[in-house]
């Protein structure tokens, strides 16, 4: 009777182990979904001002280096390796010269 009582308690919390690595894990975004409207509304020669009025606030800023904003997405699904979006605006004498954007390989552009 012992015996047939832990044999149902060994089988009992293996499936409860098995059953953990099923959980619901909700997707994780954080940063700035930024579409591809808002990455064509960003041309040269825009001000500061009007960059930030068009896609908000970038994540990062660098008290030490004012001549870039950098916009970050990540998002990562149930555990599974995180996909990372990043736009990079570059300025001079407060205008847009350039921008680029480098994303995962996972991630659609």
């Amino acid at each position: 009777m012992a015996k047939r009582t832990r044999i149902l308690a060994l089988i009992l919390l293996t499936s409860l182990i098995g059953l953990s690595a099923c959980a619901y894990r909700p997707p994780v975004q954080q940063g700035n979904l930024l579409s591809q409207e808002d990455l064509h509304a960003i041309h040269r020669g825009m001000s500061s001002y009007d960059v930030i009025h068009a896609l908000g606030n970038p994540v990062l800023s660098n008290v030490y280096l004012d001549g870039r904003m950098v916009y970050i997405y990540t998002l990562q699904h149930n555990g599974h390796r995180m996909q990372k979006r990043q736009l990079i605006v570059t300025f001079r004498s407060g205008r847009v010269t350039n921008y680029t954007v480098q994303s995962s390989p996972q991630m659609p552009t």
